[in-house]
């Protein structure tokens, strides 16, 4: 079995990430899989379950 290995990128805003990650991904060997934090969380907060538990948790400010 190939060795597996996780890479993690991190910055702020506007930094770049998505940019390095689809670099990455065409670098590395087709069976790789990106999963992209962002669009995850995009997804979550559609749901206004999520949106609410959060909001009662962190407070309205989190989500502006």
């Amino acid at each position: 079995m190939p060795e597996s290995f996780v890479i993690a990128l991190t910055g702020g805003i506007a930094m770049g990430k998505s940019t390095a990650a689809q670099f990455l991904l065409k670098a590395l060997p087709a069976s790789s899989v990106l999963f992209d934090a962002d669009a995850a969380v995009q997804q979550l907060l559609t749901n206004p379950d999520i949106v609410a538990k959060i909001s009662q948790e962190f407070g309205d400010s989190v989500l502006s």
